[in-house]
């Protein structure tokens, strides 16, 4: 897994039935995410 700044990232994306809702990205100072990690959600608008 690639290191940016010190920081691991994870995306995580929210999909409700079929369609694309949002996404959330996770970074944390180990590979491995916790519950401390920095958390950021976005979510699509039409």
């Amino acid at each position: 897994m690639p290191c940016f700044d010190g920081m691991y990232p994870v995306i995580g994306s929210w999909i409700v039935g079929d369609t694309a809702c949002g996404i959330g990205i996770r970074e944390d100072f180990t590979a491995i995410t916790g519950n401390d990690s920095h958390f950021v959600p976005h979510y699509f608008v039409e």
